[in-house]
């Protein structure tokens, strides 16, 4: 099996093509919920700051300048905070009601939102990180996840190493795999042109290898997700380099994004069509 770890470094993508119009993008979890947990530091918003973080890094990474700017200081989070609370308090119908709000960026530095909402899922997200899926029972196995391995490589690019509105690559990757609705508990596994994984279509991913969660290097080209950051920076997690001919059919993985700190899948290298977690 080749598997090796590795620290986090960014990808060598070069600027995006000029004749490509995108705007950067992030979308955020706002749930009363969250106040209560003990990781998400008493606040309705999920990682708040990574969010932030993310889309002023990539704002200077691909030379943004206008827009790094407009988020930067006490000015820009009052600026990204205002813009998500107004969004929120248009969707709600209470309180209560969780959010997602999707933030965009563009070069000019201006924000605009979209929100719908989502259900909260079954499983603790912490305790997925502390499972062990070789010994530990599956919790609640209705809400596994089937993934599925992509049959085209997806080139590394900015457009991968950032998130972005340009999402064609990851849309073809999803028709490919039958994917035709966000509710699906389906996910596809994508690899790059030097058959590395990197990441799922919507989410990050992670293996289990060596007693540990391992998710792809960041050098492989997937995102830098939100979740992902917090998984590495708490110890739950490490980057090490998985290879496509190393993704074992049946074992059971982790996926994360901005909405899910965690949620837990079984690759499914047949494609079953009946499939049943």
């Amino acid at each position: 099996m080749s598997f090796q770890t590795s620290q986090m470094g960014h990808s060598d993508a070069s600027a995006p093509n000029s004749d490509v119009e995108f705007s950067l993008i992030t979308t955020i979890r706002y749930d009363p919920e969250l106040k209560v947990v003990c990781w998400n530091d008493a606040s309705p918003w999920q990682l708040f700051p990574f969010h932030l973080e993310r889309l002023r890094d990539s704002a200077s990474r691909i030379g943004w300048d206008v827009a790094y700017h407009a988020l930067s200081g006490e000015d820009g989070e009052t600026l990204f905070r205002s813009v998500c609370i107004e969004a929120v308090t248009k969707h709600q119908t209470t309180e209560d009601d969780p959010v997602a709000v999707r933030v965009l960026l563009d070069k000019g530095g201006n924000l605009s939102t979209t929100t719908f909402s989502y259900e909260r899922r079954l499983h603790d997200p912490i305790s997925l990180w502390h499972m062990n899926p070789l010994t530990d029972p599956i919790p609640h196995p209705t809400a596994l996840f089937q993934i599925l391995l992509d049959t085209e490589q997806t080139l590394s690019s900015v457009f991968t190493c950032n998130k972005t509105s340009h999402r064609v690559h990851y849309e073809s990757a999803r028709r490919r795999a039958g994917i035709l609705d966000r509710r699906d508990q389906k996910e596809v596994l994508l690899f790059n042109e030097h058959d590395e994984v990197t990441e799922c279509s919507i989410t990050n991913v992670y293996f289990w290898r060596d007693e540990s969660w391992i998710t792809p290097r960041t050098r492989s080209g997937c995102l830098p997700g939100v979740a992902r950051r917090w998984a590495l920076e708490h110890g739950h997690a490490k980057e090490g380099v998985i290879r496509r001919e190393d993704v074992q059919d049946g074992e059971l993985v982790l996926i994360s994004n901005g909405l899910y700190i965690a949620q837990i899948g079984r690759v499914d290298l047949l494609q079953r069509l009946n499939y049943e977690p």
